[in-house]
């Protein structure tokens, strides 16, 4: 896709995506990763575009529902074709979303494209992972 990511330190990524020149994430890349849906919500958000190739199992199931209707509520043009989810928008509009199950990854996917959204996005029955107790409190 074209994102550099120097590694700064054995704790520490940097992802810097001022080089992306596409916004297409192939089967072969897609396979690797189980939440490789993750980055349809972000591109078509920043880019107004995204080709996302259906996750394993999903290219014969149901893909993606979540993000998919939510990115539609946001006025995203959603299709499927050819085992790829194509989304695409001038520009994300702020909505009412509710999920109809609690869902880690439709609620970060959502997240994150409402983030360049105009407008208020509300996500409802949004998945909250509650905080351990061994966990940092800053």
């Amino acid at each position: 896709m074209g994102a550099t990511s120097p590694s700064t330190s054995a704790c520490r990524i940097e992802v810097d995506g001022s080089t992306v020149r596409e916004c297409f994430a192939p089967y072969d890349l897609v396979k690797t990763m189980r939440a490789s849906i993750l980055v349809l919500g972000p591109l078509v958000a920043r880019y107004g575009r995204a080709d996302v190739s259906l996750p394993g199992a999903a290219r014969s199931g149901t893909p993606g529902e979540h993000p998919r209707r939510g990115l539609q509520a946001m006025g995203a043009d959603i299709t499927i074709e050819g085992g790829y989810i194509r989304a695409r928008a001038s520009r994300l509009k702020g909505a009412r979303l509710v999920l109809d199950t609690v869902t880690v990854t439709g609620t970060e996917n959502l997240m994150m494209a409402a983030t360049l959204a105009d407008g208020e996005t509300v996500i409802e029955n949004a998945r909250a992972s509650p905080r351990s107790s061994t966990s940092p409190t800053s």
